[in-house]
């Protein structure tokens, strides 16, 4: 629609002038960089879904009620629980 009203002649200038103005982005594209290509690797084997559910489960279950520390950043950190070694080989 925009280009039969800058391409007719009848119509006055100022509208030829914002309808050619309008239509430009829709009839030039706009030159984009092309995005870089990803460097994938694909895992050595793959793994099933039961046993990556299974994994899943028992990492659960050995980290249930304790108690975690969520950072700035979103990176969970569990706790360790009373008694327990921390990393550092230190007690609580």
């Amino acid at each position: 629609m925009l280009k039969a009203i800058y391409a007719d002649l009848n119509q006055p200038t100022g509208h030829r002038i914002k309808s050619a103005a309008a239509a430009l982005p829709f009839e030039v594209p706009k030159l984009m960089p092309e995005r870089q290509a990803l460097e994938l690797k694909a895992e050595p084997e793959p793994i099933s879904l039961l046993e990556q559910a299974e994994r899943r489960m028992k990492k659960a279950e050995a980290n249930a009620g304790r108690d975690i520390e969520v950072g700035p950043n979103g990176e969970v950190t569990f706790l360790p629980r009373p008694g327990e070694r921390d990393g550092n080989g230190q007690d609580d």
